[in-house]
This record gives C-alpha cells, structure tokens and sequence, in this order.
C-alpha cells in the first residue's frame, strides 16, 4: 500500500492545508517534494535548517550548502500554487537565504506572526523564541516538545505536521527512517 496514502484523504477535506518541516537533510529533499506534490498543500513553512546534513554552525563547507539550498529553493519556488515561509535555523546562513530566497517565498525571523485564515501562528527555529501570544507555534532544532491547554506547539523536527484551518485539526507524518542519520544525529550502541 502507498504510505502516502493519507494524503489523499486529507486534501479532500477541502479545507485549507498548511504543510510544517523542518531540519531537512538534502538526502530526503525527494520525499518532500513528494509529499508537496500529492498533498497540493495552501501553505508551506519551514522551520530552519533547510541542509541539516551540512552543520554551518560546526565548520561546514558553504559551498556544498549553496549548491543544496539552491537546489531545494529552485524546487520549492516551482511550487507556485502554496504560499511559502522559511525561518532560518542555526545552520543556515542568513546571506545565502536572502541571496536565494525571494519572489513567493517570504524569508520570517524567529518569533514572528503570521496570520491564515484568522488563526495567528508564531513561528521560530527554537522553541524558546516563540511568540507567547498566539493559539498555535511552529518550530524545530531538537527533540524540545512543550504542552499546553490552551496553545499549540508542533516541532517539525519530529515528523511533517500537516494542519487544516479552521478545524486545526492536526496530522503527522513520519520522516523517512535514514533522516536521522542525514541529519548527522548518532545514536548510542549498547552492549
């Protein structure tokens, strides 16, 4: 069966559909596009850490960050029907995204707001630069997850999330099983 599947049925609840990622690895830039692709989503915001497998803030190479950024800049723009946010991470560089980002895609620093269909979203890489006053927050960088009553945190580094307005009615979507390893994370090896 199609593991994509759901997709399919969540775009026919003709509602609009917001797609939330963050910390990608170019090597899951296919899976992504992917999931544009069927999902046709209104809105597509990306958290930072658009090449998480070149670490920037750690020494790595900018030119193979270039080539990698360009890359997914030029596929996400021929997405013209969505409406396109990014928020730089901590291993992204400022200067290359404004040198690359533009047109349909509107670059947002950490803490702004944006407001769809009358529902504000604060938006941030860290969990602890979002905005305090708005009902849902977006936002990656690491395994942090925050609960709430009354507010909405999703962290894009955990899964895609895909919210429909006005219902905020929430649905996750694993990232493909290497993307952790892409990403450059190591895990412990037991005895």
């Amino acid at each position: 069966m199609d593991p994509l599947y759901e997709l399919d049925e969540i775009r026919e609840k003709g509602q609009v559909t917001l797609l939330h990622i963050s910390d990608t690895p170019d090597a899951i830039y296919p899976f992504i596009f992917s999931v544009i692709d069927r999902l046709k989503p209104d809105y597509i915001i990306h958290t930072g850490d658009i090449v998480d497998n070149i670490k920037l803030a750690a020494g790595g190479s900018i030119l193979a960050y270039q080539r990698s950024l360009q890359k997914f800049i030029k596929e996400l723009k021929k997405r013209d029907w969505a409406e396109k946010y990014i928020i730089p991470g901590n291993h992204d560089s400022i200067d290359c995204l404004r040198e690359y980002v533009g047109g349909d895609i509107k670059l947002k620093e950490e803490g702004d707001i944006i407001n769809i269909g009358g529902t504000d979203i604060g938006l941030a890489h860290y969990l602890e630069d979002l905005p305090d006053n708005t009902l849902m927050s977006l936002y990656g960088h690491d395994n942090s997850l925050k609960d709430s009553d009354n507010k909405l945190f999703l962290n894009g580094l955990l899964n895609l999330n895909i919210i429909l307005l006005p219902s905020r009615e929430i649905f996750k979507i694993s990232y493909p099983g290497e993307t952790d390893f892409n990403r450059g994370y190591r895990r412990l090896k037991l005895p």
